[in-house]
């Protein structure tokens, strides 16, 4: 790359430097976004870096960010924090004890530090979803950040290439052969690259999620993609040396982090100054020991609330069909919900009165309300609806999997009352008298259409998808869709993967479903119910951690900050009020 220098144009006189300060431009960097770049240490112990790492970044239109390296973990998160964007430089070889294996003899130098600073790095950045791109040792400590292995000494394989080489940096020396049906095809533009080359070390063992995508005529492993699990990706050779000021395919693996890195700073952006809730999560059951998803770590608490950018959580107390003393158990989930809000008392709050939510929200606590999953958990005695609002609870739906003295089910249904009972025409009625929202997610197609005739207020989908996307008895028919938006309700896209796809569901899947409901009901009648603690995932989104990638996906398609605050909590706030 053309190092970028004055030469003889300087003057050393301080009034022209000035008057060269004085004609920049500030503005001219606003939507800029801050690439962090991990360091080296050389043998004095100085941060070292070539300068060609902040010129690939800069040529590409970010701000790049050097990051010392520090075992200070609070100041390198914080450094961190500030960037949209994060390259793992290279170095030396790493240690293989961080991947359980005793060193070989041919290893090279070793630097502890340098180790445990990429790792830290790398965790965090994932945890945080920062687009992640690592360069030759950045891919290999990416790939063991993951889980994954590496080869420690190449030089003692017969059967591979040179792959350190005597060229100069700035000089090719071996192809690389792209995979046709890969992301990094899409972004270098070809299947072939020529490439430089200095490593001793190399991918072994692919880290779960991580997908192969460019290998050497050696068959060496020279790029993994580990997208949708994670926004990251990994070369194996010094792309900052080759890209020379955008003409070359290189070029555009800085040009595409940039621009995921743009993405990430509008999404995080948008959660920072708009409120968000996730409509439906089991939490509950896992707080009183009872999983129903056979997950004892859950998916929802207030880190992760915090990383993800979520404000407001439906905590739903969820009770099987057929279990003993239903009433007992919403009672038992109810009082853990309680006591988890009271160790966060001073950035936690129940919400009875969801009138308040905007005014809490302003105060940056994050907020808990109360539900219901399964009208089982009531059995034939309508008034103990009246302690479920007393307790707080937001909404009900009706049933669950298989029929209840309330309604049929649209999974393990006799088809006992063709709909609701004369029991669930009561309840529905009460419910309304309440202010408990119905909510119709796990009702058969009849028992809905009933509910929309009897019902006075708007009722919810709290966590359902879309038929026609993927024809499952679980998912809404358009119909029923339309329906429940002309009388004003929502229907809250959920995240389980068996109701998105029939299998491997992403983040695409899941927008996919948003996207179709849009088309529908239009953007003011649709939400997100993740249904998280109770089976709810995709690709890519595990946890509340990584809601800010939803945001992503949609923002990608072009959703406006409208359509996603209405998405995002706006438009079931309108209703549950």
């Amino acid at each position: 790359m053309k190092k970028d220098h004055l030469l003889n144009s300087i003057d050393f006189s301080l009034e022209s430097l000035q008057k060269d300060l004085d004609n920049i431009n500030p503005g001219s960097l606003k939507g800029r976004p801050i690439i962090g770049i991990s360091t080296n240490h050389n043998h004095i112990d100085e941060n070292t870096l070539t300068h060609t790492y902040g010129d690939s970044v800069r040529y590409a239109g970010g701000i790049p960010l050097i990051i010392p390296q520090t075992t200070d973990l609070g100041l390198l998160t914080a450094t961190l924090g500030r960037c949209d964007g994060l390259i793992l430089s290279g170095g030396c070889d790493i240690h293989s004890l961080w991947w359980g294996e005793e060193p070989d003899p041919g290893v090279n130098k070793i630097d502890h530090l340098k180790d445990y600073y990429d790792l830290a790095l790398v965790r965090c950045a994932l945890k945080w979803n920062i687009p992640i791109l690592g360069i030759c040792r950045g891919l290999q400590i990416l790939n063991v950040a993951l889980g994954g292995t590496l080869i420690q000494d190449l030089a003692s394989r017969n059967d591979v290439i040179n792959h350190d080489q005597t060229a100069s940096r700035y000089e090719v020396w071996h192809r690389v052969h792209i995979s046709p049906d890969s992301r990094l095809k899409q972004i270098l533009g070809s299947e072939e690259v020529l490439v430089n080359s200095f490593h001793h070390q190399a991918v072994g063992i692919v880290a779960p999620g991580g997908t192969v995508c460019a290998t050497s005529s050696d068959g060496i492993i020279e790029a993994v993609d580990y997208f949708p699990e994670y926004q990251a990706l990994g070369v194996q050779w010094h792309p900052e040396a080759l890209a020379w000021e955008g003409e070359t395919a290189h070029h555009r693996l800085f040009t595409n982090l940039v621009s995921e890195a743009k993405l990430y700073h509008r999404a995080r952006s948008f959660h920072n100054h708009y409120l968000t809730l996730d409509s439906h999560v089991d939490t509950p059951s896992i707080l009183v020991g009872n999983p129903c998803a056979d997950n004892l770590q859950p998916k929802v608490d207030f880190n992760g609330m915090i990383t993800g950018g979520l404000d407001l959580v439906f905590m739903a107390a969820y009770v099987a069909q057929g279990s003993e003393s239903p009433f007992d158990q919403v009672l038992r989930m109810f009082d853990a919900t309680d006591a988890y809000v009271a160790t966060h008392q001073e950035d936690m709050q129940l919400i009875y009165n969801t009138s308040v939510v905007n005014e809490v929200n302003k105060r940056g606590q994050k907020m808990i309300c109360k539900a219901v999953e399964n009208g089982y958990a009531i059995g034939g005695d309508i008034h103990k609806l009246e302690v479920l609002a007393q307790r707080g609870v937001k909404y009900m739906t009706l049933c669950h999997n298989g029929d209840n003295l309330i309604c049929d089910s649209a999974l393990r249904s006799n088809r006992t009352y063709g709909g609701l009972s004369d029991f669930g025409i009561e309840v529905v009625r009460e419910m309304n008298r309440l202010g408990i929202t119905v909510d119709v997610s796990h009702a058969s197609d009849d028992a809905i259409a009933q509910v929309l005739e009897i019902s006075e207020s708007p009722i919810i989908a709290s966590h359902s998808s879309c038929r026609a996307i993927y024809n499952h008895p679980r998912n809404l028919p358009d119909e029923l869709l339309r329906a429940i938006a002309d009388k004003g309700g929502v229907v809250q896209i959920c995240m389980y993967h068996g109701f998105l796809k029939e299998k491997g569901a992403t983040i695409a899947d899941f927008v996919d479903h948003i996207e179709h409901a849009i088309n529908v009901m239009g953007a003011d009648h649709v939400g997100i119910g993740t249904d998280f603690d109770g089976g709810g995932e995709v690709v890519g989104c595990r946890s509340t951690s990584q809601l800010l990638r939803v945001t992503m996906e949609m923002m990608t398609r072009g959703l406006a900050i409208k359509q996603l605050e209405g998405i995002w909590g706006k438009n079931l706030l309108k209703v549950i009020r």
